[in-house]
């Protein structure tokens, strides 16, 4: 659950992520041309994600009703299970979630690799080495813990029962040890 001043960011910026972002975008144009054109490796975790859909054309909306804060089950689509970035990883695992912003429409000429209950593209790929992730591979609990008490909003209710209630993440880290080997080798 957000805190009313979250729920209300959607006002404050009234056409939504690119509107908000629309500077940075503009900054990062070229290096994303770059990565797109050459097929570069990368890896967009969150807002890279979310911004890697936009420059395939997909809708990302700003959506204060399906935000997710904490650990929650992220599910492999087929294509994800015989993706080599979610190699050893089982089919349902447990991630952290932290996001407004999703990427509500398939990017074109991407495959979905992951999804959740409640954010239909956790994670897609375009071509060969470049993927994005909605979840935050890159977090062990003890990080979220630490993020979730410097903005005690994010829990909800009680900051006692999100931390609680938050579980490990014990699969998502080897998405990076699989990225970097893909990439390297």
């Amino acid at each position: 659950m957000l805190s009313e001043k979250n729920k209300n960011h959607k006002n404050r910026y009234p056409t939504g992520f690119i509107s908000f972002h629309q500077a940075m975008i503009d900054r990062i144009r070229p290096l994303i041309i770059y990565i797109i054109d050459n097929d570069f490796p990368t890896l967009g975790i969150c807002f890279g994600h979310q911004m890697l859909g936009y420059f395939f054309g997909a809708q990302v909306l700003d959506d204060p009703e399906q935000a997710e804060f904490g650990s929650f089950p992220v599910s492999l689509s087929g294509d994800g299970r015989r993706d080599p970035l979610f190699r050893d990883v089982p089919d349902d695992f447990i991630s952290f979630l932290m996001y407004r912003d999703s990427v509500v429409s398939l990017p074109e000429k991407c495959v979905l690799l992951a999804h959740s209950s409640r954010c239909g593209i956790e994670s897609f790929r375009y071509k060969n080495n470049i993927y994005g992730v909605q979840f935050h591979p890159e977090l062990e609990k003890d990080e979220v813990c630490f993020r979730v008490t410097l903005h005690p909003e994010y829990a909800g209710e009680s900051l006692e029962t999100f931390l609680e209630t938050l579980q490990p993440s014990d699969h998502a880290s080897k998405i990076l040890a699989n990225f970097l080997r893909k990439s390297l080798c």
